[in-house]
């Protein structure tokens, strides 16, 4: 065998193991990359959790929250309503009781004027009674018994005037004075204040998270290529050897 042929086989067994094991160290520098992608991947989507956790948390105080104004505020709006209706209720018993008293002061006005007419009337019907006794005794009669007559019913008709005068101005007083009444309770009625609650706005869920794009895929080289590479590398490498030492 000559020096050429032995060079030849060296380098291609050489070539074999030199292509071989750089195979070898591509195939684990895809293996790191891909290892190294996927924890890149992985840490990412754990970060993506962590947001939507953090979103759907905050969302939920938010609604609890929304929640609780809610309550508050109708709560709110309860003892206001309460509040207005007993306020209403106040006002409308004193204008009741208001004119309560104003009606009794109308029938006892009324009663004053029956009453005084009712006397006047006693009083004319008695006088009457004497003026007719003594004018029996004294034997007047004709026109000096007429105006003596006269004279009675003249005077009981002016009673009775006078009363209802009197009636009619008390009626015109305590009317003035009903609806005086009647106003400020309208007056107080519009004065009540009564709150107003704006509405609330509902809280927003939280916007969708992007998702995690995957790892990129990494080209490794299968071990029938590294084999091939090897050989192929091998064999060129013996050849060129055992032409360098033919």
């Amino acid at each position: 065998m000559t020096f050429g042929t032995v060079a030849g086989v060296v380098g291609t067994a050489v070539g074999v193991v030199g292509g071989i094991v750089n195979g070898i160290e591509a195939s684990n520098a895809a293996a790191d990359q891909a290892a190294y992608n996927a924890k890149v991947e992985a840490m990412n989507q754990q970060y993506r959790l962590n947001v939507m956790a953090y979103q759907n948390a905050d969302y939920a105080n938010n609604v609890d929250f929304f929640k609780q104004q809610i309550a508050w505020e109708r709560g709110e709006f309860d003892r206001t309503k309460q509040h207005v209706s007993d306020q209403i209720d106040a006002v409308n018993d004193d204008m009741l009781s208001q004119l309560s008293q104003q009606v009794a002061q109308v029938v006892q006005q009324d009663m004053v004027e029956v009453f005084g007419d009712r006397s006047t009337q006693d009083q004319a019907r008695a006088a009457t009674g004497t003026l007719e006794a003594r004018l029996a005794d004294s034997g007047v009669s004709g026109n000096t018994a007429d105006i003596l007559r006269g004279d009675i019913q003249r005077q009981a008709g002016n009673a009775e005037r006078t009363y209802a005068l009197n009636d009619d101005a008390a009626r015109s007083q305590i009317r003035t004075e009903m609806l005086g009444t009647v106003a400020t309770r309208n007056n107080q009625l519009a004065s009540i204040s009564i709150p107003t609650f704006q509405p609330l706005q509902a809280p927003k869920p939280p916007a969708p998270v992007s998702p995690v794009n995957p790892a990129a895929p990494v080209a490794t080289p299968s071990a029938a290529s590294i084999a091939l590479n090897g050989i192929s590398t091998g064999i060129n490498l013996g050849i060129g050897a055992a032409k360098l030492f033919k």
